[in-house]
């Protein structure tokens, strides 16, 4: 799940990045997510491994208006 964060306008984004895994016997979740914003690569944020989940933030100060944004998630050997 990705959310994004804004306390006021013209303020900077807040994009929090928090993904889980399904079974309890998983591997610990890892790896980078690359996030996109305007057809433009913007940054890529390491994930932090946690039981069943891995977590990313990542702050960004956008131009007013409509933005486009996407976001891939690159695992690591098991994921």
């Amino acid at each position: 799940m990705i959310t994004l964060v804004q306390e006021h306008e013209g303020e900077p984004v807040s994009v929090r990045i928090a993904l889980s895994m399904v079974g309890s016997r998983r591997p610990t979740m890892s790896g980078t997510v690359e996030i996109v914003i305007n057809d433009t690569l913007r940054d890529t944020v390491t994930l932090k491994p946690g039981p069943g989940s891995a977590t990313g933030e990542w702050v960004v100060r956008l131009e007013p208006g409509v933005q486009r944004m996407s976001a891939t998630y690159s695992g690591d050997e098991f994921y």
